[in-house]
């Protein structure tokens, strides 16, 4: 039975274009799922690998400690989060880290990949070429998983508070390239239908003057990095994913 709650969840996880299971209110797709609790395979394995807002559930700056397991109520579930890292050094490795073979290693059931955001905040930045560049090295990862037959699903980024935007770069620049990055790996997904798990219905707000989106407030310690309730927004639609996939 349809219930706002529902609609509001949902409309968080966009879909591949062969797994569009359910339908479309308002141009938002709604997926099919009313599972908030861990999968009944919670045994299996699942890494987390990404950035700093994969890694710091665990604490460092955030202050935070948790784990994937705790919050999920799962058992095996690897934090392969690594701060400041791009795709690229998640490909190819930097500072004795190595995510992606690391992730490879663990032989995982499922990965949940997130990245895109340190894309943005390149003193380096170009209009045309680095969501490019960004799209060049999420594919050579996704194209590694699938060589080792891992299934894997991507989050998109999240933009930064109101305020942080401001602070950093008058006007909003470091949103509008996140923006940008989100389009193109939004696009990325859908071709190659890859579940694609926006958080921006979860954990911001769209500014009724701007029309763009920031992440809230009270979810963030710094108007970047989540704070424990923001984790605890994430956990729903990461559920709703995993009681999907992890069969």
């Amino acid at each position: 039975m349809w219930n706002p709650h529902t609609f509001f969840v949902y409309s968080g996880i966009l879909k591949g274009k062969m797994r569009k299971i359910s339908f479309i209110v308002a141009g938002i797709l709604l997926v099919s799922c009313n599972k908030f609790t861990p999968p009944q395979s919670s045994s299996k394995k699942v890494v987390m690998m990404g950035d700093s807002q994969i890694r710091q559930i665990q604490g460092g700056y955030t202050g935070i400690k948790s784990s994937w397991n705790e919050l999920l109520g799962m058992e095996n579930i690897v934090n392969e989060g690594h701060n400041g890292y791009m795709f690229e050094e998640m490909y190819n490795g930097i500072d004795g880290n190595f995510p992606l073979q690391q992730t490879i290693n663990h032989n995982p059931d499922y990965v949940y990949l997130m990245g895109g955001t340190n894309e943005s905040l390149s003193g380096e930045w170009d209009e045309i070429e680095s969501p490019k560049k960004t799209i060049y090295w999420l594919d050579k990862i996704c194209k590694e998983l699938e060589a080792n037959n891992i299934p894997f699903s991507i989050h998109l980024p999240v933009p930064f508070t109101k305020s942080k935007d401001s602070t950093i770069n008058v006007g909003g620049v470091l949103n509008y390239r996140i923006e940008k990055i989100s389009e193109v790996m939004e696009e990325y997904c859908y071709i190659n239908d890859i579940e694609c798990i926006d958080l921006k219905p979860f954990l911001c707000y769209k500014d009724e003057t701007t029309h763009r989106w920031f992440l809230t407030d009270k979810l963030s310690f710094d108007g970047i990095h989540f704070n424990l309730g923001g984790y605890e927004m994430w956990k729903q639609p990461l559920l709703c994913s995993m009681n999907k996939n992890l069969k």
